[in-house]
């Protein structure tokens, strides 16, 4: 097919400058420096349970003190904000404690569920010496490998199954090798160690394409391991409410700096991402339109010798998007016709469809930004002559 693509510029554009950007679809950025070793040695910190359920479900945090003094104990998030301190200078003796938590926040809120909460523990020692045991200063961010028995799609079962060896958070995603991504199935949701299943019905975002029924079928899954010691909150979707308003978009600012210093001097792989917290799950959300189409016809435009689309960024998407810049790519049936590696919005696009046969075909446009944030839509369209 000749799919030659050309677009217009419209003469006010949505925001700032484009720049370049390289699409990275199947791999996520590592940084790999020295690093250091906990510095907590004598502390200690576990949990009964891995996982909590919020309809009413209790981990129990285990403490071992080295010596009597003021026990701190606090809760983050993987935005690295704090959401609940259960102690806060209490005094302890040499040995064990135990503090139980239920999923409530600092400010009588819930914490969210689909999120993993790590400890930090402190210690002000009667010897006048501190402890303090970080796990996200040493632990989190390190790639889990997946053999490819590690995962795979069963049509019978329509779902996804995958083995960690190790508590961590997973994308899944899917698409048409050498095509366009169709689906995001889990985008850096936690997960325990072991054997999950994700239900898939095998098609695309809009329902439009068999995407597992292709030949050339893709599953991409990328893990990144949880700090230690995280608990991941189960149930029903809902977002942290309670959690300190100054902190409660960006996490404590200085806290964030020292953890990307100690990424920096890690002896072992991090992702870098991992100090993005929420924003990670964060897909851009756009609109597509066919401009002009010869007619509309049960819903589906139809067009002749040539497409017009136009794309734009819904107003929650575009300040973001525009700060970290994005590229735009289209597909026709699932082969790239054209790619913008300086988008803005909205972006107006016409390529030619002369070698395409009459009768149903689809368009499929992504949205990918230089920190790897991506979404696809697609939409039927006819061609008559």
């Amino acid at each position: 097919m000749n799919l030659t693509a050309r677009h217009f510029r419209p003469k006010q554009t949505g925001g700032a400058s484009p720049g370049w950007i390289a699409l990275a679809l199947a791999a996520w950025v590592l940084m790999t420096l020295p690093g250091s070793a906990p510095a907590a040695q004598g502390l200690q910190v576990d949990r009964d349970r891995n996982t909590i359920d919020s309809s009413g479900g209790t981990v129990i945090f285990s403490i071992h003190f080295p010596e009597a003094g003021k026990g701190h104990l606090i809760l983050y998030d993987l935005a690295h904000r704090r959401v609940r301190t259960l102690m806060n200078g209490m005094n302890v003796k040499a040995g064990i404690h135990s503090v139980s938590w239920s999923g409530d926040t600092d400010e009588s809120g819930k914490a969210g569920t689909g999120q993993a909460y790590y400890p930090v523990v402190r210690l002000e020692g009667t010897s006048g010496k501190t402890w303090e045991l970080d796990p996200a200063f040493h632990s989190g961010g390190e790639p889990v490998d997946l053999a490819p028995m590690d995962y795979r799609y069963v049509p019978a079962s329509r779902v996804v199954r995958f083995s960690l060896s190790r508590a961590a958070r997973v994308r899944i995603r899917t698409g048409i090798h050498g095509g366009p991504l169709l689906k995001t199935l889990a985008e850096w949701s936690p997960f325990p160690a072991g054997e999950h299943e994700i239900p898939w019905d095998g098609k695309d975002e809009t329902g439009l394409i068999d995407v597992a029924g292709n030949g050339d079928f893709s599953l991409i899954i990328q893990a990144y391991s949880l700090p230690d010691s995280s608990v991941i909150l189960q149930g029903p979707a809902r977002k942290s409410t309670g959690l300190a308003p100054a902190k409660a978009a960006t996490g404590d600012v200085s806290r964030r700096s020292k953890l990307q210093k100690a990424m920096l001097l890690s002896k072992s792989p991090r992702n870098a991402h991992a100090l993005d917290g929420e924003a990670l799950a964060a897909r851009p959300t756009f609109t597509t339109q066919f401009v002009e189409p010869l007619a509309v016809k049960e819903g589906i435009p139809v067009l002749n010798r040539s497409a017009t689309v136009r794309v734009a960024l819904s107003e929650s998407t575009a300040p973001e998007m525009l700060r970290d810049r994005f590229e735009i790519i289209v597909y026709v049936d699932n082969q790239r016709v054209f790619e913008e590696e300086q988008a803005y919005t909205p972006y107006t696009l016409e390529f030619p469809i002369d070698g395409l046969d009459t009768g149903d075909h689809t368009l499929s446009v992504t949205v990918a930004s230089l920190s790897d944030r991506v979404a696809t839509q697609s939409s039927p369209f006819r061609v008559e002559r």
